[in-house]
């Protein structure tokens, strides 16, 4: 039976879920040996929370019988190198969100480590609620959004012209999921879409014809800054 441990915090209703995907599964939870969760879907947990020496022997003793896991404890790099060290029979680590390469960059792990354990991040999921935010950014401005508020505190209710975003340009700067996702809405909202991914070049040359520009690139040490 592999044995699964759950290694972040997880709604009870997605653990029994895991569990009946295959009566083989050993899944191993238990919550109390990991931080409370702040809302939903909260893989790091209230950050105050710290292990007793008993539930830390407990916690360890989990995840060193783990062949696989869901969740970097912490989200942390440190946290990374340690289940590595601490689990010989790893064979598969699932990260709870997108851009968990990162994280694995900086854990500092040799390549034998790396390779002989199966990585994947839940790429994808912030497709949507992204896409949305960006526009939602763009919309926000163009339709004046600080002055409402400030008008709203100051109980001013005037009329005034806003802008409309349709007939305005965005720039989205990486064209992944995410980025395709807001050009797709953008372009719902009649606006015209540039895109260009990591060429400086491109950057450089489209950025004038922009009125609004969307960063979706991953950040790594070619798209810092």
């Amino acid at each position: 039976m592999p044995r699964v441990v759950i290694a972040t915090p997880l709604e009870p209703d997605l653990v029994e879920r895991i569990r009946a995907v295959d009566d083989r599964l050993d899944v191993a939870y238990e919550p109390e040996l990991l931080p409370r969760p702040r809302w939903a879907s909260d893989h790091i947990g209230e950050l105050a929370f710290v292990r007793t020496p008993e539930q830390e022997a407990r916690f360890t003793e989990l995840v060193a019988g783990a062949e696989i896991v869901l969740g970097y404890p912490r989200e942390d790099p440190a946290q990374i190198a340690w289940l590595v060290r601490t689990a010989l029979g790893l064979r598969w680590v699932q990260a709870t969100f997108a851009g968990a390469g990162q994280q694995l960059a900086a854990a500092g792990l040799a390549r034998e480590d790396v390779e002989r354990i199966i990585w994947t991040s839940s790429v994808g999921i912030h497709i949507t609620p992204l896409g949305e935010w960006a526009m939602f950014g763009i919309l926000a401005l163009t339709k004046g959004f600080p002055r409402l508020e400030d008008d709203k505190r100051a109980r001013r209710w005037a009329h005034y012209p806003v802008d409309e975003a349709r007939g305005t340009t965005v720039l989205i700067a990486g064209l992944g999921e995410i980025g395709r996702e807001v050009a797709r809405l953008a372009d719902a909202f009649g606006m015209e879409v540039l895109s260009t991914r990591r060429n400086e070049g491109d950057l450089d040359e489209l950025l004038p014809r922009a009125d609004s520009v969307v960063i979706t690139l991953p950040l790594t040490a070619e798209t810092r800054g």
